[in-house]
């Protein structure tokens, strides 16, 4: 999308089961055999844009392959309220210093090497997230990194 048309951008909510939804997402848009799930066995029901929040997958498991080049683990889980998804890799992160501009239209961090991009991906996540009524959060682990999104339940 070209980021002047971010704003226009339509959500077309629709009811979804989310451990359904990961899994079909990820077959499909898995390049390699290196993405493992961690789902629960009750059901986790969202109201949201499924294309839009297919997108969101490939922009993040996109940047985990790209820049990580680990294993990528994609969980998920709820409370009363809220859906949690996490995608964690066991690259080396993002410098904390660069962490609270990873979001931002055309950020690049410094650990991206040789890899082409344009610094809209997580952008572009983050905005959709936002219009899907959630958050989204960026942390380094001990032995990789992690996003958090956080959704309403339905």
């Amino acid at each position: 999308h070209s980021i002047s048309d971010l704003d226009k951008l339509k959500m077309n909510p629709t009811r979804l089961e989310l451990c359904s939804f990961v899994k079909e997402t990820v077959s499909e848009i898995s390049i390699r055999d290196n993405i493992q799930l961690e789902l629960p066995q009750y059901p986790i029901n969202l109201n949201v844009d499924k294309s839009r929040l297919v997108q969101v997958f490939e922009n993040i498991i996109s940047n985990a392959s790209k820049y990580a080049k680990t294993d990528v683990i994609v969980s998920a889980s709820a409370d009363e309220n809220n859906a949690t998804i996490t995608f964690r890799d066991f690259g080396k992160g993002v410098s904390e210093e660069e962490i609270p501009f990873i979001f931002d239209k055309f950020y690049r961090g410094s650990r991206i090497g040789n890899e082409n991009g344009a610094g809209l991906g997580l952008h572009i996540v983050r905005y959709i997230v936002k219009q899907l009524g959630g958050e989204i959060f960026a942390e380094n682990l001990t032995d990789g990194f992690m996003i958090k999104i956080i959704l309403p339940l339905s």
